[in-house]
């Protein structure tokens, strides 16, 4: 059965299709362009190439009044408990005395690449060393 979106010459002219069908749909043997040509993998892969401000900052975590939060480092645009880049540590403010876990070599790389941290990450930093460290080694 002929859709009746497909024109005369059309390359899915003849295909039993249910709904309009974009050319990266089809199978690979019927497309008539070469793969990377769709739309949707150009702007993709557009996306992937653009710089991002990151910031280093706090993710919360944990029940309803019993926060914890992560430490991640995340694009500035995205919400505070959205998508972020990588997990840097965690801290438990609850705890006696707050339990702060940094992996000081993640956070030193984001630093060292331009990333800001928020005010609260930067006393964590300094409190775990990683702040110190930082500071000594862009002296």
């Amino acid at each position: 059965m002929v859709g009746r979106f497909d024109p005369p010459g059309s390359i899915t002219r003849g295909l039993r299709l249910r709904r309009r069908t974009t050319i990266c749909e089809l199978p690979p043997k019927i497309r008539a362009r070469p793969p990377g040509a769709c739309k949707f993998r150009q702007r993709a892969a557009r996306r992937e190439r653009k710089h991002v401000a990151v910031k280093l900052r706090l993710m919360r975590m944990g029940k309803k009044k019993q926060p914890t939060y992560r430490v991640v480092a995340a694009d500035s645009r995205a919400p505070r408990d959205g998508r972020f880049i990588e997990i840097v540590g965690s801290y438990d403010p609850r705890a006696e005395p707050s339990v702060i876990k940094i992996d000081n070599d993640k956070a030193l790389r984001w630093l060292r690449n331009g990333a800001k941290p928020t005010e609260r990450v930067q006393k964590l930093l300094e409190a775990s060393g990683a702040w110190a460290e930082h500071s000594g080694a862009s002296s």
